[in-house]
């Protein structure tokens, strides 16, 4: 982790000394609590004043179709925001209480990630005790991972509420890890009142019988559910559907969209990937459509019905729910680069389970799926300013623009390799710990 933090660095020097200097001045703004958009703070201020304001005419059709402000968010995502209005909060007051809640996010996900190295080492490395120093040192590294991470960055910094996704998927892979799965899927399942598409996960769960799990969503879908509909009513979330349609008979040829989708669109040539425009999408595209239909589907019935290798231990599981996490980003329309982050957590935990596995001497399938996610882990945590230029608009050259995405599918070839180095080798050194008795508390602490 610490190489690839180098990495970064390194990455930002080349920026700012040849390039724009895009990515210090994001991360110095975000530092600083210096941030200038609102990506999402602004979309659900409107949404949530026009409840207020039109009730009889519908959020969806006043926001998204007629204002053409790009709210895509379900309707009981706007309660927060409903409540602030309602004691008298303005827009400028209601935008510094989200970045500040966002920013707190932020070192939540990082403390998430010390939690997790620190859990595996203490249950599957326990011959590799360490100090409290290094308990420090290990959550600064953590620390500093977060604000090298481009898609955190760059959701704290556009006023993103991914930043809140994040931590909630930092948390649920921290209870899985902790074998709490009941509270692992009622975070993804808070984390699914916001991004719809990670319901997927409670398919995903009841195909894997992860009984637990799929529980703890339904603890939270099935009141958050009635909720709304008493709050909103049916025709809202019928209007949302509209939205979510048009959004995938559509999609984005900005090159931020890291899809299948907007690949696609960049090398058709539809618009000019190097634009965004704040109140339209791209045209629709007959074989963009097709492409992305086509792509979507594979990839979301890879990750709910590919379970092979079969794994019966807590390790090989996390790693099939991070590649679901993953298939779930990657087969969206719109997969924005910010949406990447939700992959930090698992990124985290996934290199710690490579160390562990490389430590004990196993197999090549453990090599090769660090080294793999490693370089998956690189594509996706740097915004490469040198690629975001004119020279790189044109198809099909523009194809470098999609790093994010090769990432993605690396990380995903990482996930599997990992997988089948975990199934039965996990189970065999898990045994091992607990016959040797390797126990933290068996031991005097050590440097």
């Amino acid at each position: 982790m610490g190489i690839l933090i180098s990495l970064f660095l390194v990455n930002g020097f080349f920026d700012y000394v040849w390039g724009f200097g895009y990515t210090f001045y994001e991360l110095k703004a975000v530092l600083f609590q210096a941030m200038e958009q609102d990506d999402s703070w602004l979309p659900m201020y409107e949404a949530a004043y026009a409840r207020r304001e039109f009730p009889e005419q519908g959020i969806y059709e006043v926001v998204f179709f007629e204002q053409g402000i790009k709210f895509q968010y379900p309707p009981i995502s706007l309660l927060p925001y409903m409540l602030l209005i309602k004691l008298g909060l303005g827009l400028a007051s209601i935008i510094k209480i989200s970045y500040a809640v966002s920013f707190l996010a932020m070192l939540g996900v990082a403390f998430c990630g010390y939690k997790i190295v620190v859990l595996l080492l203490d249950k599957y490395a326990n011959e590799y005790l360490i100090s409290r120093h290094a308990h420090l040192g290990i959550f600064l590294v953590s620390l500093l991972a977060i604000f090298t991470y481009h898609p955190i960055v760059i959701a704290q910094y556009l006023g993103q509420v991914q930043v809140i996704i994040d931590l909630l998927i930092s948390l649920a892979f921290l209870a899985w890890l902790s074998e709490r799965k009941h509270l692992a899927g009622m975070a993804i399942a808070f984390a699914a009142l916001i991004k719809p598409t990670l319901a997927l996960v409670l398919l995903w769960a009841l195909i894997r019988k992860e009984t637990a799990c799929f529980v703890g969503m339904l603890v939270v879908f099935i009141p958050a559910g009635i909720i709304s509909l008493a709050v909103f009513g049916f025709n809202e979330h019928l209007d949302y559907l509209k939205v979510l349609s048009y959004i995938g008979t559509h999609g984005e040829s900005f090159w931020p969209n890291q899809s299948i989708n907007g690949l696609l669109h960049r090398l058709l040539g539809t618009a000019n990937p190097g634009e965004f425009d704040a109140f339209s999408y791209s045209m629709h595209d007959t074989y963009v459509y097709a492409g992305t239909l086509i792509s979507s589907g594979a990839l979301i019935l890879f990750g709910l019905f590919f379970i092979k290798p079969k794994t019966n231990n807590t390790v090989g599981s996390v790693l099939d729910l991070a590649t679901m996490v993953l298939l779930v980003v990657m087969a969206a329309p719109t997969a924005w680069t910010h949406h990447y982050g939700v992959l930090w957590p698992a990124f985290t935990m996934a290199i710690m389970i490579g160390i562990i596995l490389l430590l004990n001497g196993r197999s090549r399938y453990a090599r090769a799926g660090f080294i793999l996610l490693c370089v998956g882990y690189f594509l996706i945590s740097n915004y490469f300013t040198f690629a975001d230029i004119e020279a790189f608009y044109a198809p099909p050259v523009n194809l470098i623009l999609s790093h994010f995405l090769y990432g993605g599918f690396i990380t995903l070839f990482a996930l599997l390799l990992l997988r089948y180095a975990a199934a039965g080798e996990w189970s065999d050194l898990e045994a091992s710990v607990k016959g040797k008795g390797l126990h933290s508390a068996n031991f005097t602490e050590v440097e």
